[in-house]
Order: structure tokens, then sequence, then C-alpha cells
């Protein structure tokens, strides 16, 4: 059996910190790593890894997110998150590119990788503050609809 189909069916039992802090965390340093290795072969080899990381840390986040919005807000909620993804993008490829010009190629990527380990510690205050869903009103304090 490959590797995909494990992960697939293993992903749900894995806590929710590993999936977010510990991949976070590993897909951060596995940026700096990148930026510091000698060959194709051994950055092919890092990228992998943080493929795979990356694969158990996005859809935690996307299931989170799912689950802290509100049920009649899911569309605009799931648009949003995609448009910070989608529509983030051009706007990094160009500070990113352009401060690689100034910095050079190694050190933006080390900012980068610095960068991104912000990710893990918002995971953790996630995690150890999450938001509370409003409760609803009791019935007896609802406004009672006055007749036509």
């Amino acid at each position: 059996m490959g590797g995909l189909p494990l992960a697939l069916r293993m992903a749900h039992r894995i806590p929710m910190f590993v999936r977010l802090v510990v991949t976070g965390a590993g897909l951060a340093a596995g940026i700096l790593v990148m930026a510091l290795m000698p060959s194709v072969v051994s950055l092919t080899a890092v990228a992998a890894g943080v493929g795979l990381l990356s694969g158990l840390n996005g859809p935690a986040i996307v299931t989170l997110y799912q689950q802290s919005a509100p049920e009649d807000r899911m569309g605009a909620a799931m648009s949003t998150l995609a448009l910070a993804g989608i529509g983030t993008a051009p706007i990094s490829i160009a500070v990113f590119s352009s401060l690689s010009l100034v910095l050079g190629i190694q050190t933006t990527w080390l900012l980068c990788g610095t960068i991104a380990f912000v990710s893990p510690l918002a995971a953790v205050l996630a995690l150890r503050h999450p938001a509370r869903a409003e409760e609803p009103a009791p019935v007896e304090q609802l406004p009672v609809p006055a007749a036509a």
C-alpha cells in the first residue's frame, strides 16, 4: 500500500496540535534548510518533506476555519480564505522577487523561512484560545413579531 492512501486514512487520527503547530514549524524550518542546500538532489529531498508536511498542514487550517465560521456565512468565509491565499500570491511574488534583487536569493529565502515561523506561533495561540461561538438568546428574550 502506498503512502498517500495510508496518510488519507490516518490524518484524522493525528492531533490538531501536530497537524498545525508541528507541521507549521517543520514547513518554516524546511524553507530555511532549502535555502542552504548545496545541490539540486538535496534540495529536492527537503522540498519533498516540505510538501508532505504541507499536505497535513493546509487541510487542518481549512478544517479549523470551517469549524470556526458561522454556518450561515460559510460561503463568504471560504471565499475570503481562498482570496487570502490566491489573492496575495501576485503581491508576494512582486515583493519577494524585488527583495531578492536587493538581498540576494538565498537571503530572501532565509527571510521567508523566518517569516513562516509566524504560522505555528499563531496556531499555538489559536489552539490555546479558541473563538467561542455566540450562544443563541433564550426563547423568552427573543423579540415577538408584531401582528400584521
